[in-house]
């Protein structure tokens, strides 16, 4: 394994077969199948990690929802997604992964904020700013990890804020410092992510928005999402247990406490020598490469 920040130079070193496999942590995978053909292949596909605007509900102006719904009303999701991934991932979900557990669009597009963007979403944005005492917006710190994956989104977020008057100073942390930041809630607002390990309710909500989740970033309480979270997971009738979970989404939604703009894309590139590698949807359950070999070049 090699470190290599620079997503260039890993491409290089894997052009010229000094890299088995090369991981990119940006949209730089995209159309390299042709330069490479013949001697790569790429396996691709939506990641159960997604980029999201934390807020802490705890910590004044975003202890009112009507500051929260107008932060997230004034993002175009998909805009976001085309300009820091180059359009690589999926702008249109809700809290659920895409497929069988999410929220139905038709659904979905009846929740400020997360139906198709409309340029009349930032007049409602700045009413509801006003009615929270927030005409001229405000001035805040959002803080960032360190890390590629977040620091192009934060800069996103920033520049589109700006337009409700809203004036952030991005405070980029190390990984070790922003864990612990976040564990000792010293923040206000987070340009983070919310990563599960399968596509499944119990592990999508168990941490993310139940009363007493570790990964409750908002450290929001609802009970009836407890009720929701608890009664979905002993349901063994699938559509019963749908159902349940699409109430236990839109409930979760509607309290703006986390808001998901996209799930993003994974792609890995291998050299053709290497064989038996799948990819899974969160790459830290596949990486024991047991079954994974390497023939001889030809």
């Amino acid at each position: 394994y090699f470190t290599i920040p620079d997503d260039n130079t890993a491409y290089s070193y894997f052009r010229t077969g000094q890299l088995d496999e090369w991981a990119p942590t940006t949209s730089l995978a995209a159309g390299r199948e042709k330069e490479l053909a013949g001697k790569a292949y790429t396996l691709s596909g939506i990641a159960t990690s997604s980029n999201c605007l934390h807020f802490n509900a705890q910590a004044k102006p975003f202890d009112d929802i009507r500051v929260r719904q107008a932060l997230c009303m004034a993002i175009n999701r998909q805009d976001a997604l085309n300009t820091v991934f180059g359009g690589q991932g999926i702008a249109t979900a809700g809290l659920s992964m895409p497929g069988k557990w999410a929220l139905p669009k038709s659904e979905l597009d009846k929740i400020a904020g997360y139906g198709p963007y409309k340029e009349s979403n930032i007049a409602q944005a700045k009413a509801l700013l006003t009615a929270a005492g927030y005409p001229n917006g405000f001035k805040e710190t959002m803080l960032v990890q360190r890390i590629p994956t977040y620091e192009g989104h934060a800069i996103y977020i920033k520049d589109k804020l700006l337009g409700l008057g809203i004036e952030l100073t991005l405070d980029f942390q190390e990984s070790a410092k922003y864990n612990d930041t976040v564990r000792t809630r010293q923040w206000k607002l987070d340009a983070g992510g919310a990563p599960f390990h399968v596509n499944d309710p119990d592990a999508m909500y168990s941490d993310s928005v139940t009363c007493e989740g570790n990964l409750n970033y908002a450290r929001l309480c609802n009970p009836k999402i407890d009720d929701l979270f608890n009664r979905q997971t002993q349901e063994l009738d699938v559509k019963k247990r749908v159902a349940l979970v699409n109430e236990l989404e839109k409930t979760a939604l509607m309290q703006y406490g986390t808001y998901k703009m996209y799930f993003r894309s994974i792609s890995r590139i291998f050299q053709n020598n290497l064989h038996g590698w799948a990819l899974h949807p969160n790459l830290d359950n596949n990486s024991r490469f047991e079954d994974t070999w390497k023939s001889k070049r030809a």
